[in-house]
């Protein structure tokens, strides 16, 4: 997979400057499906903090920021790209509160050790139930493993619940890419919204593992195979009802991010070692 400290953004940059303009792309975005909550009632979307769903622009002269909207022409979120350092300690995802990097920081993600096997996902100004910063520990996809676990605030009280991103090629990110791709989606493995498992359980039952258990986001790498547009990311399920929280929101969609992340890393050391 390569070492964050390897990736000096030398490749993102050339791809960058290569892609077709925007006006080339389309900027549509699939809505998720609608909530239902466990009484089968159909709820309105609340999210707190983001859209519902959003996308991932490359400018053209910047590789270590990109941003995040509806479309290209509002941007509503910087998130800003850095190599972490020798240690590999400090973030390599900074999430802003706006489309500047002067902006108040949401959320970083970073190595939480030199081997890269584990992230931090810090909420800087949400305060823990140990009055600290929020932090997440996410564990890294491996060989043998394809999912990053990782446990996260929910609800008004913050209590912990476990969650983890699982590889997908399935039909809801098809369905997000508009069109072949491959992303993660994260899965809640407790909470109220869960079905039997079984493939045709699955195969009827859009929002939902095999296992049965409840897909609250999404993100879609590289959706286009474009550097200017690099994800596409969406909340589902529970995850639109606003009932898991902002803290919850933020450390979804950064710990998505910091994913992302290490796609581009691996991506980039593949291409120089062909």
């Amino acid at each position: 997979m390569g070492h964050p400290d390897e990736d000096k953004r030398e490749a993102p940059q050339a791809a960058a400057d290569e892609a077709p303009p925007y006006d080339d792309q389309d900027d549509s975005l699939i809505a998720p499906p609608p909530y239902t909550d466990p009484e089968g009632r159909v709820v309105a979307p609340a999210v707190k903090l983001f859209p519902v769903s959003m996308n991932g622009y490359y400018k053209w002269k910047l590789s270590r920021t990109f941003h995040l909207g509806p479309s290209k022409d509002h941007p509503l979120f910087a998130v800003e790209t850095h190599t972490g350092g020798i240690t590999g300690k400090k973030p390599t995802i900074i999430l802003r509160n706006g489309p500047t990097e002067s902006d108040p920081i949401l959320g970083t993600a970073g190595g939480a050790n030199f081997m890269q096997t584990k992230y931090i996902i810090t909420l800087p100004g949400r305060q823990g139930p140990d009055g600290k910063d929020v932090t997440v520990t996410m564990k890294a996809p491996t060989i043998t493993r394809s999912s990053a676990p990782l446990s996260m605030p929910v609800g008004p009280n913050g209590e912990t619940e476990e969650f983890e991103w699982r590889s997908s090629r399935g039909d809801d990110i098809k369905e997000l890419a508009q069109g072949s791709s491959w992303g993660y989606k994260l899965v809640r493995l407790q909470g109220p919204n869960t079905k039997s498992g079984g493939s045709s359980t699955a195969a009827q039952s859009s929002g939902f593992t095999s296992d049965g258990k409840e897909v609250v986001a999404l993100i879609a790498l590289n959706a286009t195979w474009s550097w200017t547009k690099a994800i596409r990311f969406a909340f589902m399920g529970s995850g639109l009802s606003g009932t898991m929280g902002e803290a919850w929101e933020i450390a979804a969609l950064t710990s998505a991010l910091q994913l992302y992340y290490v796609y581009v890393v691996a991506s980039a050391a593949s291409a120089g070692a062909a």
